[in-house]
């Protein structure tokens, strides 16, 4: 684990063997998110001028990408398919709102995921990686509150009580 106390220059750049673990855990994740907004968008969530479930299928495939470009070789490029089996569902309900919430949901567990994560990662690119891609899920849970009708709801908006997915519990 991580010492977040120890100076950048005692942490190694490159992806340590137990980040490339968890790297390879976290593209799965991404995929997942991908597929479950690409099951919400053939289900007819979103009219033709809705981008919110695009670009958030868009943004999880980037960072999907994103971590197969340090992985290299390593990265699993295949969903979590039991996590995608359990959440389908909820996405192919095809009523926006309905979807929004269930994608709040999703964003939610990707935050808390990450930010486990991140507090497990050695490596310098690892970090900085996840760091970036929970910035933007972050932004998504704001975006997706308030398409769901609570974006005056302040404990959507700013709280997340989320449990993070564990490798071990999700390996697909």
């Amino acid at each position: 684990m991580a010492n977040p106390s120890a100076p950048p220059d005692t942490m190694p750049e490159r992806p340590t063997p137990a980040d490339i673990e968890l790297l390879a855990f976290a593209q799965q994740v991404e995929l997942t998110a991908r597929d479950l907004y690409q099951a919400a968008l053939a289900g007819g969530a979103g009219g033709e001028d809705d981008g919110v479930f695009p670009t958030l299928r868009d943004n999880h495939l980037a960072a999907a990408n994103l971590i197969s470009g340090i992985l290299g070789s390593a990265a699993p490029q295949q969903r979590d398919n039991a996590l995608y089996e359990q959440l389908v569902g909820e996405f192919e309900a095809g009523e926006r709102a309905t979807v929004a919430t269930a994608a709040y949901d999703l964003e939610s567990t990707t935050v808390s995921t990450h930010l486990e994560l991140l507090g497990q990662l050695e490596g310098i690119d690892s970090a900085t990686t996840i760091a970036s891609i929970l910035i933007i899920e972050s932004r998504a849970c704001a975006v997706l509150a308030d398409v769901g009708g609570g974006g005056d709801d302040f404990a959507a908006l700013f709280d997340n009580d989320a449990a993070a997915l564990a490798p071990s519990a999700s390996a697909g």
